[in-house]
């Protein structure tokens, strides 16, 4: 059996997960941060937004990318 089946590992896990990845985004500049992603094609305009997904272990957020209509 897995270590991550149990329910309090993969809770843990998931969260320590998030927290550093969380982190990794508000860094100002620098490989993986929100500034970095967001820069990388500006000749395409897009709309950014950050949206969060309840799930059973923690809420997880993500970064929704579309394109601008009209363009």
């Amino acid at each position: 059996m897995s270590l991550l089946a149990r329910p309090g590992v993969a809770s843990f896990a998931a969260k320590s997960i998030q927290r550093h990845a969380v982190a990794a985004d508000r860094r100002p500049s620098g490989r993986g941060s929100a500034a970095a992603s967001h820069g990388r094609f500006p000749e395409f305009p897009r709309s950014v937004g950050e949206l969060t997904v309840p799930t059973s272990v923690a809420p997880a957020r993500f970064t929704s990318t579309s394109t601008v209509a009209g363009t």
